[in-house]
């Protein structure tokens, strides 16, 4: 079928009755936060409290599976989890289906349907479903994800530390290829599961398999259009929105905070609508893949379309308007502030130059950096040099063990990213040289099994010898290794090293806490700012991601882009324009 039969067989579907949609959408929605969050938020603490946990982070995890109460509630998570999405994409298969059959429905129909679902879930297959939902889906979506699903992803410290080198980057891209075509040929197990009553999981999947064989193109370039039109459709909107601001401000130098907060909500307002239509469109279009052109040109005539509905909906939209307009203009005059997040430079300015070397701590400190976050290790002979890697293998070519040489060899080498070249340092040298820039130092120190026993009375002792012993912060993955450190010298400054962290702040006796991204959110900061602990973010590099931490007043914003982190940061220190405050809220979004 050609792809623009697809397109237009979909919008039209959307077009003639959009309120099925939208009030699906929020149907969906209000199940979500008054149904499906709340027990799995409960169930999730019930399991964590019967391991004995408060937080589950890459350190405890294998603590739950002494738990049997704790295994059993995970099993129980991911049924709910695995369910409520298919809830979700299954609601929107179900419409397509009943509309395209004629047959009068009402919600309760749709429920009724999907929960009579339940007992093929009780199933093998449940844990590949779980996968499908949990990795598939969100890694090459072609925009098919779900509310539960969409802030799922690798973290970005896996695929930063994948595309340092050329065959990882490789391996990351043929990785996509893969995961994008499992994907594509599983694409109609959804379909097939959710409108026919007695398929089973394994049943779907298998038909998937075979029926979407020779029409990956048409999947993939259908989908991909329809979530790149929405995209566009989106930006152009918002710059039109935008337009009386900009012609406000730059034009006639004059700013009104009423206009602007007109403008974001009628660019939110925008957004919102459309993503209410995007996953409908979406799965009509795989609907008109897959029963072809035939059937879905028995189209049922409605009279009611969109015009109908906003007539009769005017009231509540208009003072819905009003009210968020107002509140928009209030957050818009309250937007500049004194932010007090550092700035941490990743390896150093690693962009710049090469990570980790006195080159690179040189350009953090010139980009403004407040403190620069730098891997160390110890040498052979109890020495310390500042490299991240277990082996030379990446930088310098070289197969040897970095704990398995002495610092005269190691200070020896020359390192190199095929850009930059540079010596690899001594943890003393690059100290000499902080103190000379007047910039401290997030030590992160590296345990790969090779340390001495005395290793932390070494590292103790130089940071006094230094005179830097209680002003840089020791970090590290090693919680056991930070805990020697405590009980050595309890003034030592330190900070626990989380790459996952679901649940509440972990508890700890470190004066900070280093998390993933993926791991930081409102609550946990305010956790961390109610037992004054500070939050160091990782690894951000996005603008928008540093807009949101900056807003969030975490303590420390650790980025490989210096530059940009500064820039933010700065800007709400001044007295903006209303149009760039506007974009800022935009983008922090």
């Amino acid at each position: 079928m050609k792809m623009l039969t697809v397109l237009r067989m979909s919008a039209r579907r959307i077009v003639l009755d959009p309120k099925e949609y939208l009030f699906g959408f929020f149907l969906l929605q209000s199940i979500r936060w008054t149904i499906g969050l709340p027990i799995i938020s409960f169930l999730f603490y019930q399991m964590l409290q019967s391991a004995g946990l408060v937080s589950l982070t890459n350190t405890n995890a294998v603590q739950l599976f002494a738990s049997p109460l704790a295994i059993t509630l995970l099993i129980v998570l991911l049924f709910l989890f695995t369910f409520f999405a298919f809830y979700e994409l299954g609601y929107y298969f179900l419409i397509a289906k009943y509309q395209r059959s004629g047959i009068d429905f009402t919600y309760r129909t749709i429920i009724k349907a999907l929960s009579k679902k339940i007992p093929k879930f009780f199933s093998i297959h449940l844990l590949f479903f779980t996968l499908y939902f949990g990795l598939l889906l969100p890694i090459a979506s072609l925009g098919m994800s779900t509310t539960w699903t969409e802030k799922l992803q690798i973290p970005k410290f896996i695929t930063d530390e994948l595309s340092n080198t050329l065959i990882g980057k490789m391996g990351l891209f043929i990785a996509l290829l893969i995961v994008l075509y499992i994907n594509i040929r599983l694409i109609f197990a959804l379909l097939y599961f959710a409108t026919e009553e007695n398929r089973s999981m394994r049943q779907a999947i298998a038909k998937s398999w075979r029926n979407t064989k020779g029409k990956e193109f048409t999947i993939a370039t259908s989908l991909l259009v329809i979530v790149v039109t929405f995209s566009l459709t989106i930006f152009l909107l918002t710059m039109i929105a935008l337009s009386p601001v900009f012609i406000l401000e730059k034009g006639l130098h004059i700013q009104l905070p009423v206009i602007a907060g007109i403008s974001l909500t009628l660019i939110q307002g925008t957004v919102f609508t459309l993503t209410a239509f995007i996953q409908p469109m979406l799965t009509e279009a795989l609907t008109v893949i897959e029963r072809g052109e035939e059937e879905v040109g028995k189209l049922t005539s409605y009279r009611k379309t969109f015009g109908y509905y906003l007539k009769r909906f005017w009231p509540a939209l208009i003072l819905g308007f009003i009210v968020f307009s107002f509140i928009h203009t209030n957050t818009l005059k309250e937007t500049v502030y004194q932010p007090m997040t550092k700035i941490v430079a990743h390896r150093g300015y690693a962009v710049v130059a090469l990570e980790n070397t006195i080159a690179s701590l040189e350009a953090a400190k010139e980009a403004g950096a407040d403190l620069v976050e730098m891997d160390i290790q110890e040498t052979k002979d109890g020495k310390f040099v500042v490299y991240h890697d277990q082996t030379l293998r990446r930088l310098a070519k070289d197969s040897r063990v970095v704990g398995d040489m002495t610092l005269d060899e190691l200070t020896n080498i020359s390192l190199s990213n095929g850009t930059f070249t540079e010596p690899l340092p001594s943890f003393e040298a690059y100290i000499d040289r902080a103190k000379e820039l007047d910039i401290r130092l997030l030590v992160e120190t590296k345990t790969y099994g090779h340390e001495s026993p005395e290793m932390e009375e070494n590292l103790i002792a130089l940071l006094h010898e230094k005179e830097v012993a209680y002003e840089y912060i020791v970090q590290s993955l090693d919680l056991k290794h930070l805990k020697k450190l405590k009980e050595i010298d309890p003034n030592i400054v330190t900070s626990d090293v989380h790459a996952l962290n679901v649940g509440k702040l972990p508890a700890t006796t470190a004066n900070y806490l280093s998390l993933e991204d993926f791991s930081v959110s409102p609550s946990l900061v305010k956790q961390a700012t109610e037992q004054e602990k500070g939050i160091f973010v990782w690894t951000v590099n996005q603008e928008n991601l540093m807009h949101r931490y900056i807003r969030l007043g975490v303590y420390g914003l650790i980025t490989n882009h210096v530059s940009d982190a500064v820039n933010v940061r700065n800007v709400y220190e001044e007295e903006q324009g209303l149009l760039q405050r506007l974009l800022w809220i935009i983008e922090g979004n």
